[in-house]
């Protein structure tokens, strides 16, 4: 590496790893002010990214030490190096926070293709532990260049994860409105894109003769652009694409509080089933435990969709979908503690029950707490 590539790379990892420092501390603190836990994964990630930085830095000037003697050993595989572990976990990580925007479930395709590069990578530093050869991607394909196996391994891990957030965020845009959230998608989309567009090179520096590029310097402006989309708008975390028909809040026994029916603007897909609001209190009576007060069923599927339930102290919340996500679960969650706090004392108050008409603003609060409701239009009744 010359002297002046040298200067580069370590400017960037600098600044790499101050950003995303930086990004984790702001998100810290907006989950902590406004109670959105599900920020967790996030600052897990730029947490993550940012100690990696550090440990990268190091290995620049402490590179004699035993620590981080391997570090970008070409004799030694990858498996050894810390930088490179933690890579992996950034990339589970992101690969959970991705599936759980469009579902509650894993996709068995994407999973089996994660896991398969996982298990190249391991097996190719166990293989060198037990033989002291490395395997090379040309032993594997012929056709390939003789880079080393678990370093493709590494870089088709790296590329699953960045499709599948693409995809996932495109999924959201499908979705989406012209609004704030329309404009913050595409900001997403095209700062992944780049990122992807790096690591699409990476890949074919397995098969062709072409310059190594260090994917750091352009991993920066996606880090920048998550960073700002989360931190200004945190509840954008709860955002899944997704069709919604309708939300209602009861209590526990039954009394009805809140109830809205909605259409999608984007979509013109038709429940094959309408549930309404007497097949859910119906519902309801079936699945809460009369001993424990608690719910026995957490959702029920049916044809054309999902009836998804929480439930936090003598409220529920029932939800109507096409389809579960992770994210819509937490988002629910986040909406009966929200509920209690804003108007605890308005149920508690109220003998037989209450109406809507009786919470200010609760419009409001439930479009910060499920904002795909604000991609439906409110339906007659």
């Amino acid at each position: 590496m010359s002297h002046d590539l040298s200067i580069v790379l370590t400017i960037s990892t600098v600044f790499y790893t101050v950003v995303t420092g930086y990004i984790s501390i702001l998100l810290y603190f907006k989950r902590y002010r406004q109670g959105i836990y599900a920020l967790n994964v996030l600052i897990q990630i730029f947490g993550l990214l940012s100690v990696t930085g550090i440990i990268q830095l190091s290995s620049y000037f402490f590179h004699n030490y035993w620590l981080f003697s391997m570090f970008d050993d070409e004799s030694s595989p990858m498996m050894f190096s810390i930088v490179r572990n933690l890579g992996i976990i950034f990339m589970l990580l992101v690969y959970y926070f991705s599936e759980s925007m469009i579902r509650n479930t894993p996709n068995p395709f994407r999973l089996s293709l994660l896991s398969t590069a996982l298990f190249g990578y391991l097996i190719s530093g166990i293989y060198f532990i037990n033989t002291g050869h490395l395997i090379r991607t040309n032993e594997i394909m012929p056709f390939a260049q003789a880079t080393k196996w678990d370093e493709f391994c590494y870089d088709i891990i790296f590329l699953t994860g960045l499709l599948i957030l693409f995809y996932n965020f495109y999924k959201q845009f499908e979705q989406s409105v012209e609004g704030i959230f329309k404009k913050n998608l595409l900001f997403l989309l095209i700062g992944i894109g780049v990122f992807l567009l790096t690591y699409l090179v990476e890949i074919m520096e397995h098969f062709l003769p072409i310059p190594d590029v260090d994917f750091v310097i352009f991993s920066v402006p996606m880090f920048l652009i998550i960073g700002y989309v989360y931190i200004s708008n945190p509840n954008f975390i709860f955002y899944t694409p997704i069709d919604i028909s309708l939300l209602q809040i009861s209590s526990i026994d039954g009394h009805l509080i809140y109830s809205q029916e909605f259409v999608s603007e984007v979509s013109s897909k038709e429940y094959l089933i309408s549930i309404g609001l007497s097949g859910v209190n119906s519902i309801l009576e079936e699945i809460v435990d009369p001993e424990t007060q608690g719910l026995t069923i957490r959702s029920i599927d049916f044809v054309g969709g999902t009836l998804i339930f929480e439930q936090i102290g003598e409220l529920v919340a029932v939800v109507q979908a096409d389809r579960e996500t992770l994210t819509l679960r937490k988002s629910i969650h986040y909406l009966i503690e929200e509920f209690y706090k804003e108007y605890g004392r308005s149920i508690t108050a109220v003998e037989g029950g209450v109406t809507h008409n009786e919470f200010h603003d609760i419009e409001a609060l439930i479009l910060r707490c499920i904002p795909i409701i604000q991609s439906k239009l409110v339906r007659e009744t």
